[in-house]
């Protein structure tokens, strides 16, 4: 056992001096196993510090190492809010095109309905006027039916008119021609 690694210091409450140390122990089997377990104590205090060092830097590269994913995911919240800003943006955006398509489409309709709407007078217009004119033309048609009656009637008239016109033409003929027959016949 070595004595030189051990310190003995009177500015530390409670520890002790070598002449105290020797006054308290007395023989020096007592002072050697005194020294001992100081030493035992010593290095277990050594021990303990390294590990608390070794725990306080673990603590320290534990809270560096959360700093630095805090610091990742707050980058990530701005880089997110950012997106989420160009998001709206965008959205805004395609809002208003799509607002000025609407009303664009709403206007042309508006506009169709209008056209269509003329269309529509003009149609009833036109089959006001056709209805008028259905109505004049069957009124002509009665008149031309009527007048078309009259003219087959004459035209019956006239038919009968001619056929015994004919039939007294026929028999005219006839008659001429017995009377040529016999007039050749006394010339024979």
């Amino acid at each position: 056992m070595s004595l030189s690694k051990i310190e003995v210091s009177t500015s530390v409450e409670g520890a002790y001096t070598l002449a105290e140390l020797m006054d308290l122990l007395g023989s020096p089997k007592k002072l050697k196993d005194a020294l001992s377990d100081i030493e035992a104590a010593a290095k277990k205090n050594a021990k303990a510090l390294r590990d608390l060092k070794k725990a306080e830097d673990q603590r320290r590269a534990d809270v560096i190492a959360d700093e630095g994913i805090r610091q990742k995911e707050i980058d990530a919240i701005h880089r997110d809010k950012a997106k989420l800003e160009a998001a709206w943006q965008q959205l805004e955006e395609a809002t208003a095109v799509h607002e000025a398509r609407h009303k664009e489409k709403a206007d042309k309709l508006k506009a169709e309905i209008a056209a269509h709407k003329k269309q529509v007078e003009g149609l009833e217009n036109a089959r006001a006027t056709i209805s008028a004119s259905q109505s004049q033309q069957e009124r002509q048609n009665a008149a031309l039916r009527d007048e078309m009656a009259k003219v087959q009637a004459e035209a019956k008239k006239d038919r009968e008119a001619g056929e015994r016109a004919l039939a007294k033409a026929k028999e005219i003929n006839d008659e001429a021609n017995r009377k040529i027959a016999e007039m050749r016949q006394l010339v024979a």
